[in-house]
């Protein structure tokens, strides 16, 4: 059966269905039953979701002015945002998705429908953050080498000057003097050996 007639009707079901397959803990709806968009921002604000349902016409609310404002809160701005009405108008799909909402749901709806999006749309989250995650660590790691890669550098080059400088005074010694290895071979000489 549809779902998504009435307020209460959705709002009954909602739970039901989404509680049923364990992720009403990742999702906040907003909807007819809500108390108005400082409500609903406060709740997101509280305690952000991994995604939100967002009715578009709710009683003494724009569901667009609610998506507005979740977009212009830091702790908000990346929540993936379904958009749900009962409107079957092309204007009010393409508006939402062109806002940068993930989705958009015609009421009535199946359960089951509601369910694959809302999951699809959970995974795909879940798999941004990881992938976020993995990328700051490959950052740190990189920073990291990159530390490590200056500090080498830097280090070789005073290595290397302190070499030319040693190189320098032994050249300019004006003794002889031969650098033997343990079996008693010239490894290095001066230049006054050379002479």
């Amino acid at each position: 059966a549809a779902i998504g007639g009435s307020g209460r009707e959705w709002s009954a079901a909602r739970w039901a269905a989404l509680a049923h397959f364990g992720v009403r803990h990742a999702i906040l709806v907003l909807d007819n039953d809500d108390a108005g968009r400082e409500g609903a921002l406060a709740a997101v604000a509280a305690e952000p979701p991994e995604l939100i349902l967002l009715d578009i016409r709710m009683p003494g609310l724009d569901g667009f002015e609610v998506f507005r404002k979740l977009r212009a809160r830091p702790e908000s701005s990346d929540i993936p945002v379904v958009m749900v009405s009962a409107s079957h108008e092309v204007s009010q799909r393409v508006k939402a998705l062109q806002m940068g909402a993930e989705d958009f749901i015609i009421k009535p709806f199946h359960p089951e429908e509601l369910l694959a999006r809302v999951q699809t749309h959970l995974e795909l989250r879940r798999l941004h953050v990881r992938l976020a995650n993995q990328a700051a660590e490959l950052r740190a790691a990189n920073d990291l080498l990159q530390r490590e890669l200056t500090e080498r550098k830097r280090a070789e080059a005073v290595a290397t000057r302190v070499a030319r400088e040693w190189q320098n005074t032994f050249d300019a010694m004006n003794d002889a003097i031969w650098i033997l290895n343990a079996d008693h071979l010239v490894v290095r000489s001066n230049q006054a050996a050379e002479r």
